[in-house]
């Protein structure tokens, strides 16, 4: 509204302030001219006042972005990965980082800005790519060698070998040893480690968060022993296979001389953010310039009035609040079958819940200090769904354990699109939150009781 009136008395103050049109109200309007300015001037202070106390003008961070493989053309119709980028999309989103002035910074600058509170310009990212695919040789080095980027790549010891072979975009291949040590020659790209051999599943959890402190050391050591062999300057720091880390892996990490443990929790990284256990972005397929504009922070919609001490989402809309700062979802939230559906890793976001999802068993485990819930996401083509009966089969996926007391829910959780949704006022209201529902703005408010 401020802005409004301002513009409108910008345009016209020839006419608001012309002696020629006023001669007999000349002292008056300049009075009245001046009040109106000095009010406008005190409302936008406030505004600007209201956007820092909402965390607009938050303390420095920086955006560490987080890619896999690239390929060049589109994606197969129907794929779900969140792991491969269009080469169009990659290289559109560097440009948008050069035009906007973007600073790429190393490991080194990070783990200076974390540990010795170094300033980094404003606009900072770090690019990272996980597993060490080929692509990133291939696709994603002429790119950052075209702006000058630097970026850090995180290999799987045991993938990379001396052979070399015609690329094939239409296998998945990974880094040589000669591709790796051109790229760090380049003084662009460093390397960083993502185990030797460590990164699959071994029954319901990741390999490295089933193996001994023994078998951690040496998984690390044979990764040191790969690095040390070929010339490359040993790994500063570790991208967790599929985030997930423990106190045995952070301990075997520090004891190896790592600096920093990066995770695929979304989120930025702070000068007060743990080392080992870093924030990062992942960058989606179908990620445009608006929408990676948003990831970056870089232009989100204005918040709600009056919602500032509680979580806001809407309906169909990836951006949502807590307590005014803004949060990038990565789905968007609906409703099914009159239940508000909301990605699983919100609830860790934003309600402060433990969260694990064991995809072997379709289970879900939300943990605080007061409540344990364990759910279940079945799909539709699941073997156990199949041998029931229908009735029998939504009464399995209905069923949920809260502190190990059977309740039954209206609506189950399910798979989207690859992503676990679960149900938002069960949880919400489960976890000791109050949920309100505003029906004209397909919007959910949560906040604790009395707040």
């Amino acid at each position: 509204m401020s802005y409004y009136f301002t513009e409108k008395i910008g345009k016209n103050h020839q006419d608001f302030l012309s002696i020629k049109y006023f001669p007999k109200f000349q002292g008056k309007l300049l009075l009245f001219s001046l009040l109106l300015l000095i009010f406008f001037l005190q409302m936008n202070a406030q505004k600007a006042s209201a956007y820092q106390a909402a965390g607009y003008k938050s303390k420095p961070f920086v955006r560490v972005l987080c890619y896999h493989h690239i390929i060049p053309g589109t994606l197969p119709q129907g794929a779900t990965t969140r792991a491969v980028i269009p080469l169009s999309e990659f290289e559109s989103q560097m440009k948008y980082l050069y035009d906007s002035g973007y600073y790429t910074a190393s490991l080194k600058d990070l783990a200076e800005f974390i540990y010795g509170n170094k300033k980094l310009p404003e606009k900072t990212v770090l690019i990272t790519f996980d597993d060490g695919y080929e692509s990133n040789y291939v696709y994603a080095f002429p790119i950052l060698k075209k702006y000058k980027f630097k970026a850090a790549v995180f290999i799987i010891g045991n993938r990379i070998s001396d052979k070399s072979q015609p690329y094939d975009p239409n296998k998945l291949s990974f880094l040589t040893f000669s591709e790796i040590k051109e790229m760090f020659g380049s003084g662009l790209v460093e390397f960083g480690s993502h185990t030797f051999n460590a990164h699959e599943y071994r029954g319901p959890k990741p390999a490295l968060l089933s193996m001994s402190k023994a078998q951690i050391e040496e998984d690390f050591a044979s990764q040191a022993s790969v690095f040390s062999k070929n010339g490359i300057p040993a790994p500063s720091a570790i991208a967790y296979p599929y985030g997930r880390y423990n106190s045995a892996i952070k301990e075997a990490a520090k004891k190896f001389g790592y600096t920093m443990g990066f995770t695929i929790t979304e989120g930025f990284v702070y000068q007060n953010s743990n080392p080992f256990a870093l924030n990062r972005i992942i960058i989606p397929p179908g990620t445009n310039i608006p929408a990676f504009k948003s990831l970056l922070k870089d232009s989100y919609p204005e918040m709600p009035p009056g919602f500032k001490n509680s979580i806001v989402l809407e309906i169909n809309s990836r951006t949502a609040y807590i307590k005014g700062r803004p949060l990038l979802l990565d789905a968007c939230p609906f409703i099914e079958k009159g239940t508000t559906m909301v990605p699983l890793r919100f609830i860790a976001q934003s309600l402060g819940g433990g969260v694990e999802w064991i995809p072997a068993e379709r289970k879900i485990t939300i943990i605080t200090p007061k409540t344990t819930v364990e759910l279940r996401a079945e799909p539709a083509e699941s073997p156990i769904r199949q041998s029931l009966s229908q009735e029998a089969s939504d009464l399995c996926r209905r069923e949920a354990l809260v502190n190990g007391q059977k309740v039954l829910l209206d609506t189950p959780p399910l798979i989207k699109n690859d992503r676990v949704m679960v149900p938002l006022r069960f949880l919400s209201e489960t976890l000791g939150f109050e949920v309100k529902w505003y029906g004209a703005l397909k919007m959910v408010e949560i906040k604790k009781p009395g707040v």
